[in-house]
């Protein structure tokens, strides 16, 4: 079935048959008799990751942040239509505009949200939560491709730019992984790992502009918890983190003052702290880009990639400095 061939059959779903709607490239906005502004659009997620996406999000509502793109429930009390082989979902439409960023303001505000959602995101008994594989393992598995890239490209008889490039500056990286691990080991990072799962913490797993809006109020919403596991919630900080070095440049706030506004709402011991450290230090893009590059089913342009590599090696000594300030 085509993107909705039959809206009408979904608004009569979600209750919303007096509803006015138009079309956007992707999804269907909605505004209901009521005034309230929803999107609808097809969704890959299957049912039960609906399911828990949901509970998830009623369950931060329920202990006090109410900034989430909630998901409208049906006449069937589920939070998703079924029609033929596709699914849909209404969510009530995220307001505001994306995050930016480079803007310190934006930042700083959505550091204090992404703390108020952790509060309210912990201790909640909700069906279908798993913890992902702890950092230590992630950190791992990527080592070892990495360590599997070098070795490829030493075989190569002839090399690409961005071979050349990355032959170049791959000990760098792989002194930084190993950086990485040695210190989580000896930060415990099992240690917390095992207390936010026990404690039932639920980390988003994706803040980026795409899912984070300010309104012109100064409200942060929070949406798309497809992402969202049990989890050491300071991975999210550490993103946050990461995503503003990355696009402010030496126009950063320091990372020490973010993890300060982060404290003001849930107090990071200082033991804690060095961990946020080590997962900054890991070195994400670079991985990201390599993988990308490797993989045999490549969607990209060869100098867009070795741009952004190149890009990425250039900045790395200042990123570097940025993140052992909070040390």
């Amino acid at each position: 079935m085509s993107d909705f061939n039959f809206p009408g059959l979904i608004l009569e779903y979600f209750g919303l048959k007096k509803a006015k709607i138009h079309k956007e490239k992707t999804y269907y906005v909605c505004e209901s008799a009521a005034g309230e502004k929803l999107k609808i659009y097809r969704t890959q997620a299957a049912p039960h990751e609906i399911n828990l996406a949901h509970s998830i999000k009623e369950h931060v509502v329920s202990s006090g942040f109410p900034y989430v793109d909630r998901f409208l429930v049906g006449e069937t009390g589920k939070p998703y239509v079924s029609l033929g082989r596709d699914t849909y979902v209404a969510v009530y439409y995220a307001k505001g505009r994306e995050i930016h960023f480079d803007v310190g303001e934006d930042v700083l505000r959505g550091i204090e949200a992404l703390a108020h959602f952790h509060k309210s995101a912990r201790g909640g008994i909700i069906d279908g939560v798993i913890a992902p594989p702890s950092l230590l393992t992630t950190f791992a598995k990527e080592s070892a491709e990495l360590a599997g890239y070098v070795k490829q490209v030493r075989r190569k008889s002839a090399l690409s730019e961005f071979d050349v490039l990355f032959i170049k500056h791959a000990d760098y990286y792989t002194e930084q992984i190993s950086k990485a691990i040695d210190s989580l080991n000896q930060g415990q990072y099992d240690h917390w790992f095992s207390d936010a799962a026990a404690n039932r913490h639920i980390c988003h797993g994706a803040v980026k502009e795409e899912t984070m809006s300010i309104t012109a109020e100064g409200e942060c919403y929070i949406s798309d918890f497809s992402s969202a596991a049990v989890d050491l919630q300071l991975n999210d900080l550490a993103a946050m983190i990461r995503r503003h070095a990355n696009r402010a440049g030496q126009e950063a706030i320091p990372a020490k003052d973010l993890m300060e506004a982060y404290s003001r709402v849930i107090k990071v011991p200082p033991e804690a702290s060095k961990l946020v450290h080590e997962m900054l230090t890991f070195p994400v893009s670079f991985m990201k880009l390599t993988a990308q590059y490797f993989s045999k089913k490549r969607a990209f342009t060869p100098n867009a990639i070795i741009n952004r590599l190149m890009t990425g090696i250039g900045e790395k000594e200042n990123y570097e400095a940025y993140i052992n300030k909070l040390s």
